[in-house]
């Protein structure tokens, strides 16, 4: 949700499960063991007393996630959280307007990188994320993975650019228009690159 919060005011999961309950939901994401979004997943950078997080990434193995169950653990959670039927119902709704864009990443040897966010404002440009990425990269080498890829809003060419410093190229941009039409962004942009041994 930071990651997007740094472009705007106005992301993805905000939509999806609404403001006020959209950081229940994702509290239960990072509790639950069988989701990407599973905290031992995070990479966190603190300030240099320790006293705060400043940035924070996310990678996974994508062919160590199943998505078949993706649904029905998204519910299950949903419930546990105080969800009612109609929202999971709305939830299911909102989703289908974006889905059409949301990145495939094909390949299950493909570490994939969500969630890069600097939490703190005053550490932006410091090059935070770069370290964060270059050790995720250098783990998911370590992880037996060829290729790491991320997607990103298609109108943060402030994120696109730190990608395109670390060697990504971009593979496409799937745009649609009920994407566009919530989100006020043309869709999302997918960007990936081969990891080589210069990644260790």
């Amino acid at each position: 949700r930071m990651a997007e919060r740094g472009h705007r005011d106005f992301g993805i999961w905000d939509y999806i499960y609404t403001t006020e309950l959209s950081l229940s939901i994702l509290e239960g994401w990072i509790s639950e063991p069988n989701m990407f979004f599973h905290y031992s997943n995070f990479l966190v950078a603190y300030s240099e007393d320790d006293s705060h997080p400043v940035a924070a990434a996310l990678a996974y193995v994508y062919g160590n996630i199943n998505f078949d169950n993706w649904t029905t653990l998204e519910s299950s959670i949903a419930m546990s959280r105080g969800f009612s039927t109609y929202d999971i119902g709305m939830m299911s709704t909102r989703w289908k307007q974006i889905e059409t864009c949301m990145p495939k990443y094909g390949s299950p040897d493909t570490l994939v990188l969500e969630c890069v966010a600097t939490v703190d404002p005053n550490f932006r440009r410091c090059g935070c994320q770069i370290r964060l990425l270059t050790e995720l990269i250098a783990r998911g080498l370590q992880n037996n993975c060829s290729r790491v890829a991320l997607s990103c809003l298609s109108d943060n060419m402030a994120a696109q650019s730190l990608y395109k410093s670390l060697g990504f190229t971009v593979d496409v941009n799937r745009t649609s228009d009920s994407f566009a039409y919530v989100l006020v962004s043309p869709g999302l942009t997918v960007m990936s690159r081969i990891l080589t041994k210069a990644d260790k």
